[in-house]
């Protein structure tokens, strides 16, 4: 924990450009938020070592141990022939994982970020009875945990009710809530990013 707004302040600032630094290996990176249980994370890095070698990308991944939360970043070059293709499919093999969560929910009960991305994944895949469920499983959740805006805006999100999803980025970013910096390259808010407060925001953050 930091130990005063001064220290935060500079955690802060180290956080946002790892991510941006990541544009030296490649102008365009596709971002995701993984979890799995503490115990699985060396599975998951097997699992970034086999997308590497299937589809011959960098993909760069760091995240929180404590709670299994990892950031894998896709880096393609639209330059090289076929990179952003294959980029792509990396994404919809990562996004087949997301979906497979789904097992996972009983072992992370409580897991915010995790419910976030079931329901974004039932709401793509016309499951939207699933999603909202998720949406007031995280609404009750609130009633006596932390529940991060960012997480919701996920489910917002896949069932493309766009100002709904930006409303809670832009609270997440008031509340510095974790992964807000991220959002750029999350294929989780690709519908939003032609909107213009999606654009304004990411302006307020310099992203």
């Amino acid at each position: 924990r930091a130990k005063d707004e001064a220290e935060r302040t500079e955690l802060w600032r180290v956080r946002r450009e790892l991510s941006l630094s990541l544009r030296m290996i490649a102008p365009i990176k596709f971002n995701h938020d993984v979890v799995v249980p503490r115990g699985r994370i060396p599975e998951l890095f097997a699992l970034i070592d086999t997308l590497k070698a299937r589809f011959k990308l960098p993909i760069p991944s760091f995240g929180h141990a404590g709670d299994g939360n990892i950031h894998v970043n896709i880096m393609s070059d639209p330059s090289h022939p076929g990179e952003v293709e294959r980029a792509h499919e990396a994404e919809r093999v990562l996004f087949e994982g997301v979906v497979a969560l789904e097992k996972a929910s009983a072992l992370a009960a409580g897991n915010t970020m995790l419910l976030g991305q079931l329901g974004h994944a039932y709401a793509v895949a016309g499951r939207t009875h699933q999603a909202r469920e998720v949406l007031l499983r995280l609404n009750d959740l609130a009633a006596t945990h932390y529940v991060s805006p960012y997480h919701v805006a996920y489910v917002y999100s896949g069932l493309d009710e766009r100002d709904e999803a930006i409303s809670c980025l832009e609270r997440a970013l008031e509340e510095r809530a974790g992964g807000i910096y991220g959002m750029n390259g999350s294929f989780l808010f690709t519908g939003l990013r032609s909107h213009p407060r999606f654009r304004a925001l990411l302006r307020k953050m310099n992203l």
